[in-house]
């Protein structure tokens, strides 16, 4: 049998690489030449027509609504919680969390607080690159932290979504009287947590303090790897559980990171470090309050996903599929009741009444910190600088 197949096929992924490691292109325009490369694959040596081709794209173009309408709602979400102050009092309640030791706090906000995000179908590379730029860290750290910080699959982003799909479609195969179970497929993908999330730790000690960075941050580091095992393992032998090993998970971390602060004689939170402005903001501004469309997304994940009924009906009988796409005429399923990025624009709506944009807007309320940090709209800027770059 010839290899070239194999290897036409294989091509696209390999320009799109090329294109992102090598040759430092942006995301976008090495999506599009990969397009390109597998259409021109399809068109000329397999033979596909121009309108499967066509069909395919439109597809695919629907198919990753997923994850772009997730970060474009989250974005807005952030927009949204900059514009109402929420945002600058969860900069500094962040700022005063385990100051005194900066492993932990790496491990409590992008491992601990990520993964918990993540598991409820928000998306962390959107969420805390700006709150770690306010904090502080270079652009690179604050971006590269939250993009390794999480494994979505093993921690099973939203809720489970991909075990369930990966049971769901096991079972389509195995046929009747074969199935598996959540828990039986989630005791061999937690096998994976404790190693996958321990060299994720080390990756962002070495990417903050290369060397010293690992060395003063290693036990914090096997603590949290240790935990989200221990977490998973328990979370997965059940089958109502599984669903919820990354929620679990980061909570998890979160605490225990809290009690290693504790344990070693440093304060989980230190308000001295702040200034005066900052500490009086604190004062005024509640943070239950600030947190409120994240608390209120994290409630409706929950309450749409955890009750069998209300989850078998939004992902297996409420699919809103879009017909006429798919190159084999099956329909395309939406599940847009379902997705996470529905549930994050609501959050927003029903945060309104909780926290509204004051009277006079016009000016960012990051900005008016002496510590000189720029306001969100720069730092998306310089977020998507980055990126772009």
């Amino acid at each position: 049998m010839s290899i070239w197949p194999l290897l036409l096929t294989l091509l696209p992924i390999v320009i799109i690489l090329f294109m992102l490691i090598i040759f430092k292109k942006p995301a976008d325009i090495s999506g599009i030449t990969g397009w390109v490369a597998i259409s021109v694959v399809a068109l000329f040596f397999f033979r596909t027509s121009i309108e499967v081709i066509m069909r395919s794209t439109a597809a695919g173009f629907i198919r990753s609504f997923s994850v772009s309408l997730i970060v474009a709602a989250s974005l807005l979400q952030m927009a949204y919680m900059e514009k109402t102050g929420a945002l600058k009092r969860i900069i500094i309640f962040i700022k005063t969390i385990a100051s005194d030791n900066r492993a932990v706090q790496i491990m409590m906000i992008n491992i601990g607080f990520g993964t918990l995000m993540v598991a409820v179908g928000a998306t962390p590379v959107s969420i805390l690159p700006p709150i770690l730029l306010a904090m502080g860290y270079s652009t690179y750290v604050a971006i590269a932290l939250p993009a390794i910080g999480y494994d979505s699959l093993c921690t099973y982003a939203l809720l489970g979504a991909p075990i369930v799909v990966f049971v769901d479609i096991a079972n389509s195969f195995l046929g009747k009287g074969n199935e598996i179970s959540l828990h039986q497929a989630g005791q061999i993908f937690f096998m994976f947590l404790p190693v996958v999330s321990t060299m994720i730790g080390f990756c962002m000690l070495w990417i903050v303090g290369k060397w010293k960075g690992v060395g003063e941050g290693y036990l914090p580091c096997l603590i949290t790897g240790a935990v989200i095992g221990l977490v998973s393992y328990v979370t997965n032998r059940y089958d109502n559980l599984v669903v919820l090993t990354g929620v679990l998970c980061g909570i998890a971390v979160i605490t225990t990171m809290a009690l290693y602060l504790v344990a070693t004689g440093k304060k989980i939170i230190d308000s001295s470090r702040l200034t005066r402005e900052e500490q009086a903001y604190e004062q005024a501004y509640p943070l239950w309050k600030a947190f409120m469309p994240w608390i209120l997304l994290i409630v409706l994940i929950l309450a749409l996903n955890i009750p069998k009924d209300i989850f078998n009906y939004l992902y297996r009988t409420l699919k809103l599929p879009v017909e006429g796409l798919t190159a084999d005429g099956k329909p395309l399923d939406t599940r847009a009741l379902w997705q996470a990025y529905t549930w994050i624009f609501v959050s927003i709506l029903l945060s309104i009444p909780f926290i509204r944009p004051p009277a006079n807007s016009s000016k960012n309320p990051l900005e008016s910190g002496s510590n000189g940090h720029p306001g969100l709209s720069l730092l998306q800027q310089s977020f998507l600088r980055s990126v772009k770059s």
